[in-house]
């Protein structure tokens, strides 16, 4: 007899993206950690599986005529990012940037900390944790104007160095 009794699955709704501002004071006293804002209008969050090169290490002495590889260098992936255009001359809620901020970021090329926080479950009053991880953004602006949809946006973040979940 099993002992599973429900799914513990949730759903993506209230899902946040969050840029750091890097305004983390760690030498001050008391130390004081990076705030992040949420990006506004988010309506979905995809994040690529991770992957490793695979150096193909065949030799004379390899057994029975097959190729042989070893586990190279790992890539924690992209994180696509879409959303609901915003006019840029409406101002954004507090705590919330605009998709303006991750555009001047694409121009830049600077690399940032992220987070993608995980809404809390049905009868939860607090997000389990989220997803760190410093990315840069390689990919801004592709649209949809439908005549009977609302106008979106989109980027991507190329993930650099490890992508972690952090328990709250």
């Amino acid at each position: 007899m099993s002992d599973y009794t429900a799914s513990a699955a949730r759903l993506g709704l209230g899902t946040l993206v969050e840029l750091g501002q890097n305004d983390a004071a760690p030498l001050a006293s008391p130390p004081t950690p990076e705030t992040f804002l949420s990006v506004g209008e988010v309506t979905d969050v995809a994040k690529s599986g991770a992957k490793s090169d695979t150096p193909d290490v065949t030799n004379h002495q390899s057994p029975d005529g097959f190729r042989e590889f070893i586990s190279g260098l790992k890539e924690a992936g992209e994180v696509q990012v879409s959303g609901n255009w915003v006019d840029p001359s409406i101002s954004p809620p507090d705590n919330f940037i605009t998709q303006e901020v991750v555009e001047a970021l694409f121009n830049s090329g600077e690399r940032r900390n992220w987070k993608i926080v995980v809404p809390p479950a049905a009868g939860e009053m607090d997000s389990p944790g989220y997803f760190s991880f410093k990315a840069i953004v390689n990919s801004f602006g592709d649209s949809n104007f439908g005549t009977d949809k609302q106008i979106n946006y989109s980027f991507k973040l190329k993930i650099s160095g490890k992508y972690t979940y952090v328990a709250a």
